[in-house]
């Protein structure tokens, strides 16, 4: 019996897509792994050659920077804002993405820095160093030994460029500490090194760690900084990881691949362990939730050139802090919407859902500091010369 022709090439075509679909099938379902394969250095940190290291004494060492860092100018603001963003290197070939690296360096300045930073650039002067980033893969795909060196790598040049910062370009004057997602990361582990700072600690205005998981019991009651439970409080530590109503999945993927630093400076597993979360709208403890109508706004500041200052979207959404996680309903405007890549729960989004709440807050604690209104801007221009000053060059 002979099977005509006609008949063979639909059998043959039905078991190519049939084959097709089972393959679609089976790279959705292990897309995770295929990811993570994808993004491995494929090396052992320790044969690994990181990037150049970065110069803070050289402009290019840092993404923000006033223009005389080393001297006040006349109309200063009283606050400076130390910023940290978070990694724009997915992974590959480096544990640590190179500084300068064009595609990183094009979602920093287009993304991360107008949506994250934006929200502290009317408050005083920024500084936000360049580092050699962690890569996505290091920080959120994967706990090994190799990831934890690339953070701590990272750590080092971030402990670097502050420590030049407060020699010669802070001068005794307030100032904020904020980071986003990695960055956020290790901000809170400077934050802890201020804590036992007798002379930083009491300049030190507020601490935001956006995006990021860190033990509650770390900022409890009598921590050295602990929690903000009100917004009309400095000193105190803000911190939460946003994630949309009913992403439980995404939720049990970062709880269950989170690493925070020690106080000694090491990497543990988060594990069980509660996280803080303070909500950015209401600013405190105290109020765990809020409504849609108190949210002041988000905003989408992607593309825009810096200071430029985005359109602000008030009342988008409910937000609540809940397990250790600050939950917010749908946002209303697409442009506050993740467009649901891969990336999107592992990285810091594309926009900003409270920049206008986080403004506010940072405002708030500024005054709390000062024990009213800041005090007027520096009329002045003022150059300290006794101290171990680095011109920027």
């Amino acid at each position: 019996m002979t099977i005509p022709g006609a008949l063979l090439r639909r059998l043959f075509l039905g078991f190519v897509a049939g084959f097709a679909v089972l393959c679609f099938a089976a790279a959705f379902y292990w897309r995770a792994d295929v990811l993570e394969a994808a993004l491995d250095p494929q090396q052992p940190f320790q044969t690994y050659q990181p990037p150049k290291a970065p110069d803070y004494t050289l402009r290019g060492g840092w993404a923000l920077i006033p223009p005389t860092p080393e001297a006040l100018r006349a109309g200063e603001k009283p606050v400076d804002v130390f910023f940290i963003a978070s990694t724009t290197y997915n992974g590959g070939p480096d544990w640590n993405g190179p500084v300068g690296d064009p595609d990183s360096e094009h979602k920093l300045t287009r993304s991360v820095l107008p949506n994250y930073a934006g929200p502290f650039a009317p408050l005083g002067r920024m500084f936000a160093p360049r580092y050699r980033q962690a890569s996505l893969y290091a920080y959120r795909l994967t706990l090994r030994d190799d990831a934890r060196d690339a953070r701590k790598l990272a750590l080092g040049d971030v402990e670097r460029a502050f420590r030049l910062y407060v020699a010669s370009f802070n001068q005794g004057r307030p100032f904020i500490l904020a980071g986003v997602g990695q960055g956020a990361s290790l901000a809170a582990r400077l934050a802890d090194e201020i804590a036992v700072d007798p002379q930083l600690k009491p300049h030190l205005v507020a601490v935001y760690l956006d995006d990021v998981l860190v033990p509650a019991a770390h900022y409890g009651p009598g921590a050295s900084l602990p929690a903000c439970a009100q917004r009309e409080e400095a000193g105190c530590v803000l911190a939460w990881q946003a994630a949309t109503e009913g992403e439980t999945g995404l939720a049990h993927r970062l709880l269950a691949r989170t690493l925070y630093w020690t106080t000694d400076g090491e990497l543990r597993d988060l594990g069980s362990q509660p996280t803080l979360c303070v909500n950015p709208v209401t600013g405190g403890t105290a109020r765990p939730a809020s409504s849609a109508s108190e949210q002041l706004g988000g905003a989408n500041a992607t593309g825009l050139a810096w200071p430029d200052q985005p359109k602000i979207r008030p009342r988008e959404a409910a937000a609540r802090c809940a397990g250790g996680l600050l939950w917010h309903s749908r946002p209303r405007s697409p442009a506050l919407r993740s467009p649901g890549s891969w990336a999107d729960g592992l990285s810091a989004p594309s926009y900003n859902l409270f920049y206008a709440d986080i403004e506010a807050d940072a405002k708030a604690r500024i005054r709390a500091y000062f024990g009213g209104d800041p005090i007027a801007p520096i009329t002045r221009s003022i150059v300290v010369r006794n101290s171990p000053i680095h011109k920027i060059r």
